[in-house]
């Protein structure tokens, strides 16, 4: 799912102005203050492959300052973030920000989040986390836990928890390192079992026959006796 983490757009341009800011305490030789962000995302992907994501971003101090020192108004990062997803598929995006605990809090729903593969193949790309660590933590039934460490110096601390949460019936769950991708498996909305319909015909070919043998000895015994002839 390209661009699924929030924190990935609000990180660069922290990062620039974080290196702005860093370079004019330098000259007033004055210590640099650090930057945090801890993502929290939980992520549901229906069936049909929308996601419904909620995230919470808590910052330091520092950090927090930087966002509302260029976001004001909010708005402003929401139509950010809507431009840098194609708004065609980043629908409901909402953005609030909490000034008593330097919080960021955002939702939306990501149109076309799960990419169907064809013969009931899936695919969810955890999105552009190139130069970050991804490690899988957890995974229990339809449910994965990852954590990515987008950068991690002694001024600069930008992590995320993602949860990301695939359909129940979804089998065959797979995660490719390599790709950042998740892959699954699950019929599309309101297509029916191939393997039941094959079992049904099979039924009903059986119970055809026994009909058609029912049918045919009834035949028989209604039809009027003949004597045998002769001899």
């Amino acid at each position: 799912m390209k661009n699924i983490v929030l924190i990935l757009f609000l990180s660069v341009a922290l990062l620039v102005l974080a290196a702005s800011t860093a370079s004019a305490q330098q000259e007033w030789m004055q210590p640099v203050a650090s930057i945090e962000i801890d993502g929290e995302l939980n992520v549901t992907i229906l069936p049909n492959g929308v996601a419904e994501a909620n995230e919470v971003l808590h910052m330091s101090a520092a950090a927090y300052k930087m966002f509302k020192a260029m976001y004001n108004p909010i708005s402003t990062f929401i139509r950010g973030i809507n431009r840098g997803n194609q708004p065609a598929y980043l629908v409901d995006v909402k953005v609030e920000a909490d000034d008593a605990n330097n919080l960021v809090r955002a939702s939306y729903r990501r149109l076309g989040a799960a990419v169907y593969l064809g013969n009931n193949k899936w695919v969810v790309d955890l999105g552009d986390t190139e130069g970050a660590k991804v490690k899988l933590v957890a995974q229990k039934e339809n449910t994965l836990v990852f954590t990515v460490t987008y950068l991690a110096t002694s001024g600069v601390s930008m992590t995320e928890t993602i949860k990301l949460k695939l359909p129940d019936k979804a089998t065959h769950i797979k995660f490719d390192p390599e790709e950042n991708k998740v892959y699954y498996e699950l019929p599309l909305p309101g297509e029916k079992n191939t393997n039941l319909l094959r079992i049904g015909g099979a039924v009903l070919v059986v119970l055809g026959a026994a009909l058609a043998a029912v049918a045919f000895m009834h035949e028989r015994r209604s039809e009027p006796e003949i004597p045998p002839p002769p001899a």
